[in-house]
C-alpha cells in the first residue's frame, strides 16, 4: 500500500479517493459524450449505416484503456487546482461531495473541449466501439497522452511528476 506522507484529512488525499471512486462512471459518461459528439458532427442528418449502427448499439466497451488518459487528467486537474488547505463549505456538504461534485464538472467540461479535437474522437471511439477484444492498445493511449500535453500544455514524466510543456 502506497505511504500517505500527510496528515489524513489532507485535500488532495480526499480529492484522490472522490476522483477514484467516480473514474468508472465518468470513463463511461466520456465515451457516450464522444458517441453523441461524432453523432452531431459526422452525421447531422441521422442517416443510419453500418458505422453509426455499430456506435449506437455499443452500450458495453472497456474503460480500462482509458485509465492512464483519467489519471494523467486527475493529476492536471489536482495541480491546477492543489491548494491542501481544506475550505469552509457553507451549504451542508461534505468535503468529499464538494470535490466529487468539483471534478465531475472539470473533468466533463475536459472532455467536451476535446471532443472538439477530431483526433480525439477517433481516437476514443477506437478504444470503446471499434476495438477488436485482445488489440493491444499501447499506441491509441500513447495519442491520448499527447493530445492532453497539447491542451493543457503540460507533461506527466513517471519520475519527474509534472512537467510544463515547452514551446
Amino acid at each position: 500500500m502506497k505511504q500517505r506522507r500527510l496528515f489524513p484529512h489532507d485535500k488532495n488525499y480526499i480529492l484522490m479517493q472522490a476522483q477514484e471512486d467516480m473514474r468508472k462512471a465518468l470513463l463511461r459518461d466520456m465515451v457516450e459524450m464522444v458517441k453523441a459528439n461524432y453523432e452531431a458532427f459526422h452525421n447531422p442528418l441521422g442517416l443510419i449505416d453500418d458505422t453509426i449502427l455499430q456506435i449506437r448499439q455499443s452500450k458495453r466497451y472497456p474503460v480500462e484503456p482509458f485509465m492512464d488518459f483519467y489519471h494523467d487528467l486527475s493529476v492536471i486537474y489536482r495541480y491546477k487546482f492543489g491548494e491542501v488547505q481544506l475550505e469552509f463549505i457553507w451549504d451542508g456538504r461534505s468535503h468529499y461531495q464538494k470535490y466529487c461534485d468539483d471534478w465531475q464538472v472539470y473533468f466533463k467540461q475536459s472532455v467536451s473541449q476535446l471532443c472538439h479535437t477530431e483526433s480525439f474522437v477517433k481516437v476514443v471511439l477506437a478504444i470503446s466501439v471499434f476495438m477488436k477484444p485482445g488489440t493491444r492498445n499501447k499506441l491509441v493511449k500513447n495519442r491520448l497522452r499527447n493530445l492532453l500535453t497539447q491542451r493543457f500544455e503540460l507533461k506527466i514524466n513517471k519520475q519527474k511528476g509534472l512537467i510544463l510543456r515547452k514551446a
